[in-house]
């Protein structure tokens, strides 16, 4: 299970691509997402006091923003689907900045701040920039899982994930290009991953790594979430955990089996454009068990709400609202790499 400290930025000792976000979601309103990001792109040695592509002590360059992302029913332009949407104007704001490693949670710099409150168990989130600004607080949150994924390339890139918070309560406000959203009483997550030397590998190497993922995390009226994601390697087979997080505790299975309902044809953004260039589809349901042998027996059954997607000429991919239980509230990403959509064709 993750805890705060897997989210000092010292922790990740890869000299790798870091990435972290919070997603906010608004129990009355689903279909919407807000997503605070932040990323540090290729650290070098990750100790305290250092940062940046050298390693320097003077920091390291990163950069934060909020994006809005709105599922409409019908097409906004320029899109040709619902996925986002700048019927209220600019729908994210973006900046650059300068962290040092200082071997604590979350992280801290001129612009944009994540503390992590010990006694309180709560967590910060301060921004501000001429283009977006957060300030909200994190109560009473449940953790997730710590972990590798192996997906069968370079070993040296296998996909990280530590996901501190993976339900918990917001209050405060965020505000995209002059427009202030009240986010009390949403829920918040908050992770940090590494994938980016893996996806990476899956470029370079296609025939021995990696042809895509599943990942939903869905927060449920109890305060509790369930999760499931994994990699898709380059046989077809899926390797990753089931989570069951709840306010007494966190159950994780390590190893899973899926079972995915009839598929949907899905609505591209900005048209197909990722060879073959047939529909990317979507199922009605994934079914996920733990497998024989793990230590909880349990199954859970994910429903992706929108049939949407994004193609990019090398991938095709969701991230669609998803729901388990009445009342829950999810995301739901379903990718598959061009080269694996053309080899299930060929088979």
């Amino acid at each position: 299970m993750a805890t705060p400290a897997d989210s000092a930025l010292t922790r990740n000792k890869f000299g790798d691509v870091g990435i972290s976000w919070w997603w906010l979601k608004d129990p009355a309103n689903p279909q919407r997402m807000i997503v605070v990001l932040e990323g540090e792109p290729f650290w070098g040695d990750r100790s305290t006091g250092r940062g940046g592509v050298f390693g320097g002590k003077q920091g390291g360059l990163f950069g934060w923003g909020i994006l809005q992302l709105s599922y409409e029913l019908q097409p906004q332009f320029p899109f040709t689907n619902g996925i986002v949407t700048f019927k209220k104007g600019l729908p994210a704001g973006l900046w650059p900045d300068v962290a040092t490693m200082d071997d604590q949670p979350g992280m801290r710099s001129n612009t944009y701040n994540i503390d992590y409150n010990s006694r309180a168990n709560s967590w910060r989130v301060k921004g501000q920039t001429p283009l977006a600004a957060a300030d909200f607080t994190a109560t009473d949150p449940v953790a997730g899982p710590h972990g590798l994924i192996k997906v069968g390339g370079d070993p040296g890139t296998d996909s990280l994930m530590d996901e501190i918070v993976l339900n918990s309560r917001a209050a405060g406000s965020v505000t995209i290009a002059g427009r202030r959203i009240d986010v009390t009483g949403w829920r918040a997550g908050y992770w940090r991953m590494r994938m980016f030397g893996s996806l990476a590998d899956s470029l370079l190497n296609p025939t021995r790594s990696w042809g895509g993922w599943e990942y939903a995390p869905v927060m449920e009226p109890d305060g509790g979430a369930s999760e499931f994601y994994g990699i898709m390697n380059n046989s077809g087979r899926y390797s990753g955990p089931l989570i069951d997080a709840r306010p007494s505790g966190t159950r994780i299975c390590s190893k899973t089996t899926l079972d995915f309902g009839p598929y949907r044809p899905g609505r591209p953004l900005l048209g197909e454009l990722t060879p073959p260039f047939a529909v990317h589809t979507i199922p009605e349901w994934i079914k996920v068990r733990c497998a024989p042998g793990q230590p909880f027996s349990m199954e859970k059954t994910f429903y992706p709400d929108s049939t949407d997607y994004g193609s990019a000429g090398i991938l095709d991919g969701t991230e669609m609202p998803v729901h388990t239980v009445p009342g829950s509230f999810g995301t739901y990403e379903h990718f598959r790499w061009g080269y694996y959509k053309l080899k299930a064709v060929g088979s």
